[in-house]
């Protein structure tokens, strides 16, 4: 699903900010449709209250290809949404997870991307 700029990867997580959570009791629990006033809700509403929910249950966020950092959307500590969106970028350097801001998260695809095409060149010689 795109929100936006936004694209949601999980599309379990997808379906049970959706549609709620299947209990095991195999009854569904939660789920943002079922919300009495969902349907007055604006697409815009609907989408922030979507990446919010989706965020909170940790569903992969990508902008433009690149990984948006979960908590952008949804603040654990506060346990409640972000009320400012910053994006801010994960991006792995050597097997470990750095946060960048946009530019630096281009730059980095861009290197990785040379890197690669560059290795697959020496592999064939």
């Amino acid at each position: 699903m795109i929100i936006g700029n936004y694209e949601l990867q999980n599309e379990e997580k997808l379906g049970r900010v959706l549609e709620g959570t299947l209990t095991g009791k195999g009854q569904l629990v939660g789920g943002l449709t079922k919300l009495p006033d969902w349907n007055e809700k604006s697409e815009e509403e609907k989408g922030q209250m979507i990446l919010v929910e989706y965020d909170r249950l940790g569903g992969l966020v990508l902008k433009e290809g690149l990984k948006v950092k979960t908590g952008t959307f949804y603040n654990i500590k506060l346990k409640k949404a972000n009320e400012e969106i910053v994006d801010v970028y994960e991006e792995s350097i050597d097997g470990e997870l750095i946060e960048v801001d946009e530019e630096e998260a281009k730059a980095l695809k861009t290197a990785k991307k040379k890197t690669a095409e560059i290795k697959k060149k020496k592999a064939k010689k």
